[in-house]
């Protein structure tokens, strides 16, 4: 087979750079998941990136959504992937959320169910590079050296029975949360499965020789089938050290948190990695169970005509995120007693208003029930007169 002069000419460049410009060492993080049942509702962790340089990718959880549902009809079940943190790409921080869709089989013939992205709303994005799926990438402002708390958890949809995945971070310096996105996965019954691991990863052969680093803790879960949290005070961290991947590595911990860092430039580096262990495993000192605040009301109103109630609130941003909110409308009867006469779920966290019909002169009571992201409860309620 003969190949032109200016084919050869761009493999040899490749092949060249590759050479001359590696990428930084690949740092996992692998925490001890040995007290949980593997059946997880929500992940948490707190980060903070300590040097912070273009194309770096900080996944801060990624794992397997549980199929057993789809295993018990069908066969070759597969897929269902998830990942998700924050990336300095050329021009912009970012914060990302993956959901690689599941495959498999009915009677031979192959089939696929993607997740789909119900918050923000928008076209869909999809990816098909490393697998095939749904993601959002979204510009996101994260400060370096500034603790961040991410949130990951599962919730059913009641009108669909569906699971739903949701992602928030918080700036734990401001105290403000964000909304990242949440998915609708078609899947049923379905939650996290322990293990969730971490990675820092530089992920281009440009702008290599630029030390990577981050601290890592308060990793806690909310197990599913023990009904409460449990701390995560223990981790592996080690180097996946590809054959392309060179400069320093540094894994290590303090009393209160993780950290690593990867990246810089060595003269020697074989010599470096025979001094220089390529794991690490480490406890930290955090309590057994997290005290998590409950959620804010900011402000709430009702109106009402004979047509129907219009409720309207709004949380405060730097408490706890709702994950679903019950609406329940009580009506004064004749005698001075409360009836309950409408009640609703929702499932939907960016969810600020509702309106419910109504054609009868009288007293009635809107009571708002906010769940959060912490299974945590906030209620409010007011009462008007028509």
């Amino acid at each position: 087979m003969a190949f032109s002069n200016s084919f050869l000419i761009i493999v040899l460049s490749f092949l060249l750079a590759k050479v001359i410009c590696p990428s930084a060492k690949v740092i996992y993080s692998t925490p001890d998941f040995s007290k949980t049942s593997n059946k997880i509702e929500i992940f948490t962790i707190d980060f903070m990136g300590t040097n912070t340089p273009k194309k770096t990718y900080w996944a801060l959880f990624q794992f397997f959504l549980d199929l057993s549902v789809l295993k018990k009809t069908y066969t070759d079940v597969n897929g269902g992937f998830v990942y998700g943190g924050l990336q300095v790409v050329d021009n912009a921080r970012k914060s990302i959320m993956s959901c690689w869709q599941v495959e498999y089989r009915d009677k031979g013939v192959k089939k696929i169910i993607k997740s789909k992205r119900v918050y923000p709303r928008g076209s869909e994005s999809t990816f098909d590079n490393e697998g095939s799926g749904t993601n959002f990438l979204t510009e996101y402002n994260w400060p370096t050296n500034v603790w961040n708390r991410f949130v990951v958890r599962v919730w059913k949809d009641r009108n669909t029975g569906n699971t739903f995945l949701g992602g928030w971070i918080q700036n734990l310096k401001t105290g403000e949360w964000t909304l990242h996105a949440y998915f609708n996965t078609n899947l049923k019954d379905s939650f996290i499965l322990g293990q969730i691991d971490l990675f820092q990863e530089h992920y281009s052969y440009d702008y290599f020789g630029l030390e990577r680093s981050f601290k890592i803790k308060n990793m806690y879960v909310f197990d599913k089938t023990y009904q409460k949290w449990i701390s995560i005070n223990t981790t592996r961290l080690y180097i996946d050290d590809h054959n392309d991947t060179a400069g320093t590595h540094e894994l290590g911990c303090t009393k209160e948190y993780f950290y690593a860092s990867s990246g810089l430039p060595v003269d020697d580096q074989k010599s470096y990695d025979k001094t220089h262990p390529s794991s690490f495993t480490c406890t930290i000192t955090q309590p057994e169970t997290p005290s998590f605040p409950k959620p804010v009301f900011k402000s709430m109103s009702v109106s009402l005509t004979q047509v129907k109630m219009s409720i309207n609130w709004r949380m405060d941003p730097t408490g706890t995120p709702c994950y679903k909110y019950l609406i329940e409308i009580y009506k004064l009867s004749e005698n001075k007693a409360w009836r309950l006469i409408h009640s609703i779920y929702f499932a939907k966290p960016e969810l600020k208003s509702y309106a419910y019909a109504t054609a009868f002169k009288g007293t009635y009571l809107a009571y708002l029930t906010c769940y959060s992201i912490y299974n945590n409860i906030g209620v409010k309620y007011l009462n008007k007169t028509i």
